[in-house]
């Protein structure tokens, strides 16, 4: 589950959140949606990194995030909207290194990582230096790292960035499965047909704030949209 209450952070980058309070089950998909710069970005890497200095509360699968960060951290898999592996390492090299921060034991890190590589369509491309490789193998390196400890959270910005439909189809059968397994997932996007896809609750932001939240039935009464599509809320209060 998460929980955010009364969250004010700034980032002095010109993006800030002030005063967002949400809840989300566990085994439920809530996906933040607005304009660029609303924070929603923000709003991942704030649940996402406890060191930084917010105010509000925090809390991950019942631990709170400022005052238990290392048990916080340990069960969320995020995945930040630009994904910049370091160039020096194999894709294997790091997501070993990754797993091995999480305890994970040599053989089953080594599983591990051959078996969502192959799901996402990248087993070959494991030796290869980082720095040779493209966004695309950069952008699954990042959802195998945000997977490999099988978070009971996960945090997804724009999950499915410079990925082919193959990969997309691939990256969505692994979120569905996590989230059948019990994980809440939170995903940031600017993909509004994705956003209704996926949403079992739609968090709406607008400079810094929540200006509509629930299922798409409860933020079309909110909005008062002439139709009931998440497009047609979205045009209804940003424009067309």
């Amino acid at each position: 589950m998460i929980k955010v209450e009364d969250l004010t952070y700034n980032d002095l980058a010109y993006n800030e959140l002030n005063g967002v309070s949400f809840a989300l089950d566990k085994g439920k998909t809530g996906v933040a949606i607005g304009p660029n710069g609303c924070g929603k970005s923000l709003l991942l890497k704030a649940i996402a990194e406890p060191h930084l200095d917010y105010s509000g509360r925090v809390i991950v699968s019942n631990f709170k995030a400022k005052s238990e960060p290392e048990k916080a951290k340990a069960v969320v898999g995020y995945l930040p909207k630009q994904v910049h592996p370091d160039g020096f390492l194999t894709a294997f090299e790091l997501l070993e290194t990754i797993a091995a921060f999480y305890q994970i034991s040599p053989k089953e890190r080594q599983e591990k990582i051959l078996k969502l590589a192959n799901e996402l369509y990248c087993g070959d491309e494991l030796y290869t230096l980082l720095e040779r490789q493209g966004s695309a193998l950069h952008q699954r390196v990042g959802i195998i790292a945000s997977l490999i400890h099988q978070p009971s959270v996960l945090l997804w910005d724009e999950p499915l960035t410079n990925l082919d439909y193959r990969c997309q189809q691939a990256v969505l059968g692994l979120l569905k499965s996590a989230v059948a397994h019990g994980a809440t997932v939170l995903i940031a996007t600017n993909d509004l047909r994705l956003a209704e896809e996926l949403a079992d609750k739609i968090i709406v932001l607008r400079d810094g704030q929540i200006v509509a939240e629930g299922t798409m039935k409860q933020i079309h009464n909110q909005v008062r949209s002439p139709k009931a599509d998440l497009e047609s809320v979205y045009e209804h209060l940003f424009g067309g």
